[in-house]
Order: C-alpha cells, then sequence, then structure tokens
C-alpha cells in the first residue's frame, strides 16, 4: 500500500481555486476546512494538541455562526453567533 505524507493537502476545484484544506500546523492543531464556491471558509472539523474536537460553521460571508466542541473532561459546548457577530448561545453556560 502506498502512503502520501504531508503537512497540508489542498483539495482544488477545476477552475484551480481552493475547496478544501487538510492540515496540521505549527503548533499542533489538525483541521478540516472547506470553502464554498466564492472561496468563504464554510465548515472546520479540528482536534487541539490535547485531542479536543471542534466543529465550526460559517455563513455565506465567511461569518463565525456556530460551534460545538468538547473541552478536556469532554463536557461538550455549544456556541451560536447572530450575524452581527454577537454571541446567542453558549452552553453550559459561561457565567464568569
Amino acid at each position: 500500500m502506498e502512503v502520501v505524507r504531508a503537512e497540508r493537502f489542498e483539495l482544488v476545484g477545476r477552475d484551480g481555486a481552493v475547496r478544501g484544506v487538510l492540515e496540521a500546523d505549527s503548533e499542533g492543531n489538525t483541521s478540516l476546512s472547506l470553502r464554498s464556491t466564492n472561496g468563504e471558509q464554510r465548515v472546520e472539523l479540528s482536534v487541539t494538541p490535547n485531542g479536543n474536537p471542534a466543529i465550526v460553521l460559517f455563513d455565506y460571508q465567511g461569518k463565525l455562526r456556530a460551534e460545538l466542541s468538547l473541552g478536556p473532561d469532554g463536557e461538550p459546548a455549544l456556541a451560536l453567533w447572530d450575524d452581527q457577530g454577537n454571541k446567542r448561545l453558549l452552553t453550559p453556560r459561561d457565567d464568569g
């Protein structure tokens, strides 16, 4: 079986535009990022160096809108933002 190794892979469309990126960055994060046809990032699936996973969703303008993640203790968190960038929901609630 042949193995291909790299720190970064780019998926491009027929027009050569980057539509997806799979990478392991210099800080130890691993991520898969998918972009729309106009180049805006829409989805990111990532794992931090300490193993915490997250799924992040961006709107059609590339603005952060939702994040589902697990903390170091395995506690799930969900955060939602409106189109102005205001956080509208955070679970569990961040009271600090």
